[in-house]
């Protein structure tokens, strides 16, 4: 699988209340990153620089709203992130259908 995905990272401000964003913070770090593994639970990705363990991101996977994800492992340009909540069953089937899909 190479699903191409945005990563941005963030760090968690620590307020309790709800919010929007209109624009983004300043800090923000935009990559793109291909998704070569993909499961419920997180992905593996290949990314253009290394990531640090424990960083939090956002993964924005076509078809989805960002994804929040911890790196749990790196090695190298490849990465582990565990999704904050996992993907409900039915849209990573969407979302594996539309992968076949761009294959065929």
């Amino acid at each position: 699988m190479r699903l191409p995905a945005q990563l941005v990272h963030w760090a968690s401000e620590g307020r309790s209340a709800r919010r929007a964003l209109f624009e983004p913070a300043c800090t923000e770090t935009h990559e793109f990153v291909l998704v070569t593994e993909l499961s419920l639970e997180g992905a593996r990705l290949l990314t253009p620089a290394p990531l640090e363990i424990g960083g939090k991101v956002l993964l924005r996977l076509p078809m989805l709203e960002p994804v929040k994800a911890r790196v749990v492992w790196v090695s190298n340009r490849i990465a582990g992130c565990a999704f904050q909540q996992p993907l409900h069953p039915a849209v990573f089937r969407v979302l594996l259908s539309g992968v076949e899909s761009a294959r065929s």
